[in-house]
């Protein structure tokens, strides 16, 4: 024999609000086979899965058996075999997973829940609670991302991981988010688990056995990922890697002793297209205002952590995109030097050319979940009927604002809100931070 059969199961509960979500673990030894099954009327929900071999613990371990052996196709096997099933078969063998340490006896290890009616309740919700035990076990069961950034709520002693990778599973090429660690005094951001550490910060006490705190992660094209605390605008850690990896989704476990709860609700997506008077009815100083107003609502703790695009539209007596939405992450130093080096132009105002330019040529993002939305700043008075065309902008879906810029006097604060239909839709050049969080509040909820 070359070993005999080990079977464990755990049982993790969560008490989730009131709640009993099981996560089952099992463990099944080479050459033999393991069998999974839920109640009648439940299906199984593949969590985890490891082919291999990261203990010494189980299955028979010998002298010169490697500890760091993991099948990268592990989570992908099982899914294929038992995923959505009432129950399921997979034979534990390198004919099924491959060989990831030749001459090492190996197990397969699978985290599974057993999905119900209670399943289908959490599944409407905005927000879904999970937890993880202190066993360092990443878990794989959130969707694929969408967007360029991850928030989550976490409460947990230290050592609260995250990883981003381009499989929903643990592999050697995916960034380790680690927060909180070393006794919940350092994070870290590595680009393979437990490896170098590439940016390193003091976070004391930066989360809690005791409540929930929000977190979240931004990712770019060039490389940069940054971290940050739910409301707050600036990464409190940051690094570029200078050959990015494809990241498709993203896992999450605690451990060194500490347990963690979980709260993952869906991110604000959002597309808003600031549309910007540089006619000679603006003042060059109102035009540095307005400038200075994009720059500051970029970087708005409202904005930050969800999946929110920014696109510019300048406009006189014609308008033209000055950059399109998606072109820049938002806040990146490629969006703020974009605006910063905005040029005034003067010219006839056109306020209703420009709004359906915005409408017919914006390249918002298709489905009914991903709300649109445009700020347009100007005096309110123009040469041509926009209120007709933002009313025509409304009804297709795009939510308007309005700053009012240009000479106070002359600033016309109901044709502002002849654009938004909305008072409380209209802002002046001091109220950045408030008209992205009404947006946010409006668009998201």
């Amino acid at each position: 024999m070359l070993g005999k059969l080990l079977l464990t199961a755990a049982v993790v509960l969560a008490a989730i609000h009131g709640s009993s979500a099981q996560v089952e673990l099992l463990r099944v030894c080479e050459y033999q086979t393991m069998s999974i099954s839920c109640p009648a009327g439940q299906q199984i929900d593949i969590v985890s899965a490891l082919y291999g071999r990261t203990s010494a613990q189980f299955c028979n371990f010998a002298a010169g058996y490697s500890t760091d052996c993991r099948s990268t196709s592990s989570l992908a096997a099982v899914r294929t075999r038992c995923q959505g099933q009432p129950s399921c078969s997979v034979p534990v063998s390198n004919s099924v997973f491959g060989d990831p340490c030749d001459g090492t006896f190996k197990y397969l290890e699978v985290e599974f829940t057993c999905t119900g009616e209670e399943d289908v309740r959490d599944a409407t919700n905005a927000c879904k609670d999970r937890s993880t035990d202190t066993q360092y076990r990443y878990r794989w069961d959130l969707p694929k991302l969408t967007g360029n950034s991850f928030t989550f709520q976490v409460q947990a002693n230290n050592d609260v991981h995250v990883a981003l990778s381009p499989q929903a599973q643990h592999q050697s090429a995916m960034y380790e988010i680690v927060i909180g660690g070393w006794a919940n005094t350092q994070s870290v951001i590595r680009r393979t688990p437990q490896g170098k550490h590439h940016a390193t910060t003091s976070t004391r006490r930066v989360v809690s056995p005791t409540e929930y705190r929000a977190f979240w992660i931004t990712w770019s094209s060039d490389g940069t990922i940054g971290v940050g605390r739910g409301g707050e605008a600036q990464p409190f850690m940051q690094w570029t890697d200078p050959d990015p990896l494809l990241i498709q989704y993203a896992g999450y476990t605690t451990g060194w002793g500490s347990s963690g709860l979980w709260r993952f609700c869906e991110a604000c997506s959002a597309d808003i297209v600031l549309t910007l008077d540089l006619s000679w009815s603006i003042p060059q100083n109102q035009f540095q205002l307005a400038r200075d107003f994009m720059l500051e609502f970029i970087g708005c703790a409202a904005l930050q952590g969800h999946g929110i695009r920014v696109g510019v539209i300048l406009f006189n007596c014609s308008p033209w995109t000055y950059f399109d939405l998606g072109k820049y992450p938002l806040n990146s130093s490629g969006m703020q030097g974009a605006i910063h080096y905005m040029m005034y132009e003067g010219g006839e105002t056109r306020t209703g050319v420009a709004i359906r330019y915005m409408k017919d040529t914006s390249k918002f993002r298709d489905g009914v979940r991903v709300p649109r939305a445009a700020v347009v700043f100007t005096d309110g008075q123009a040469s041509d009927n926009y209120a007709y065309e933002a009313g025509e902008a409304r009804a297709a879906g795009i939510d308007l604002y309005a700053v009012g810029v240009g000479f106070p006097p002359l600033i016309d604060q109901a044709g502002l809100q002849m654009i938004t239909d909305h008072s409380d839709r209209v802002f002046d050049t001091t109220q950045a931070c408030m008209a992205a969080q009404k947006i946010v509040d409006d668009l998201c909820g």
